[in-house]
């Protein structure tokens, strides 16, 4: 199983941010919208980038010795172990989208 790398993550977190302000535009006017975009991204989203910014500093070392090290542990952790550890990182499932309306009628039958 391949890992996402510090690219691919944050084209996840992108996508995601884009099924969440299209939901909250479906439902309300934009300055509304955004409100509730960030009241719903903001408790997945800041955790992550305060623990990435924590293990960046900790990973990106200069040391070469230190850095084959580092390479070495992460291809041998078992995938089982990476998932668990990222968890959150995969738990995240799109919220729920308002029903369309119907198709337009009139006199009670459909229109068309």
């Amino acid at each position: 199983m391949a890992r996402d790398g510090p690219t691919e993550q944050g084209a996840w977190l992108a996508i995601e941010d884009a099924v969440v302000l299209a939901g909250a535009l479906d439902r309300s006017a934009v300055p509304e919208a955004l409100i509730a975009y960030d009241a719903q991204r903001r408790p997945r989203t800041q955790p992550m980038a305060k623990l990435s910014g924590q293990l960046g500093h900790v990973l990106q070392t200069g040391n070469p010795v230190a850095a084959t090290l580092r390479n070495a542990l992460t291809r041998l952790l078992p995938t089982g172990v990476f998932l668990r550890l990222a968890g959150s990182a995969f738990a995240w499932t799109p919220p729920d989208r308002p029903t369309p309306p119907g198709p337009p009628t009139s006199g009670g039958r459909p229109t068309g």
